[in-house]
């Protein structure tokens, strides 16, 4: 999981130690994205919902964390947000 905030990589909640979410309690950093080939997806650990990502899923990642909004802006402008399965 790639923390769109500050770019760190950090193991889902599907691994043992749940790196990504350690570090979005502790640093506050609420929005992930998935590092697997072919995901389009974002995770907020926040609200623990999946986000729907406002792009194809071509293969292409998204991984620039400066593409996420800053502290001012409202992190759901743009995004739809998915009900948890």
């Amino acid at each position: 999981m790639l923390c769109l905030t500050c770019g760190y990589v950090g193991c889902s909640d599907g691994s043992p130690m749940r790196h990504a979410r350690h570090h979005a309690e502790r640093s506050g950093h609420p929005i992930v994205q998935s590092l697997h080939a072919g995901d389009n997806w974002r995770w907020c650990f926040v609200h623990d919902v999946q986000i729907c990502t406002p792009y194809p899923a071509t293969g292409a990642r998204v991984v620039a964390p400066s593409l996420v909004p800053g502290p001012a802006d409202d992190l759901r402008h743009g995004l739809r947000i998915a009900k948890s399965q």
